[in-house]
């Protein structure tokens, strides 16, 4: 309910890391809830969706792109998303119900971003058990993106806020 600091856990990162209230959190309009939190001051912006990706989340995104701000649609949960589908299914034509539970959340991404008329980007699909374990450089066997997500968050906040000698 509050915006909480988290400095990187990696000395050798110089970044600070921000967790903001969800916006469904407030009765707001988009653009009050995006300057009222601050999101124009953030280098990156990250939108975590779970089950559904939403007006809210679009428009986040909206306002990332009004204000050049780069953003990263990060679906979260992948993993117990791909367990409920699996459990869902009693009987199943394809014996790859993680490849289509992956695809079908990139295409509910991508449909999304065309009809609202925003420039199409990679969805990230992470599950916290596997990111944390990447983030703190382990390897993990069930990784889709999250190893993906680290580097390039990483490369972006380089590109933005080192600079050379």
């Amino acid at each position: 309910m509050e915006t909480t600091r988290y400095p990187d856990s990696n000395s050798y990162n110089p970044f600070v890391w921000y967790d903001v209230p969800g916006a469904g959190t407030q009765n707001t309009p988009d653009w009050v809830y995006f300057v009222e939190q601050g999101l124009y001051i953030f280098d990156s912006i990250v939108v975590v969706y779970g089950d559904r990706f939403t007006e809210i989340d679009i428009a986040i995104l909206k306002n990332c792109d009004r204000w050049r701000i780069p953003a990263y649609v990060v679906r979260s949960k992948a993993g117990q998303n791909i367990q409920n589908v699996m459990n869902e299914l009693v009987e199943s034509e394809s014996d790859d119900e993680d490849e289509d539970t992956i695809k079908d959340t990139r295409k509910d991404v991508h449909d999304n971003l065309e009809q609202a008329g925003l420039p199409q980007q990679r969805v990230y699909i992470v599950d916290q058990d596997i990111l944390v374990p990447v983030v703190n450089g382990k390897t993990h066997p069930d990784t889709i993106d999250e190893a993906d997500l680290y580097r390039d968050l990483l490369a972006e906040a380089s590109r933005r806020r080192i600079v050379a000698d």
